[in-house]
């Protein structure tokens, strides 16, 4: 999942306000594809504040913490977070998928 995202965040246009959050996403995920969940994590937070309307990077944020870190406990609540920001359904879909891995039906 986290490829595919990266490509489709390497498309988008970074001019005007945006570019800041944007270049945040960007490397957060390529740190997400060298494996480093804390730089990820750290990277895709800022990008989460630089653009607090977007639910993009809360989600990919939330993919770090389960996928390479391992704590889902932290990704439940943060996919939360990311639904309270924005529903989608990416986010509905990981939160269900964390949750019949843990044996909890939504």
């Amino acid at each position: 999942c986290l490829p595919a995202v990266a490509a489709a965040a390497a498309s988008l246009d970074v001019g005007g306000a945006a570019a800041p959050a944007q270049a945040r996403l960007r490397e957060g995920l390529e740190a997400a594809r060298a494996g480093d969940a804390t730089g990820a994590s750290r990277l895709l937070e800022e990008a989460s504040q630089l653009n607090p309307t977007s639910s993009l990077p809360v989600l990919k944020l939330a993919n770090v913490q389960y996928h390479l870190d391992g704590d889902a406990a932290a990704a439940e609540a943060t996919y939360e977070r990311a639904l309270r920001i924005e529903p989608s359904h990416d986010a509905h879909f990981f939160l269900g998928r964390l949750r019949a891995a843990a044996g909890r039906h939504a």
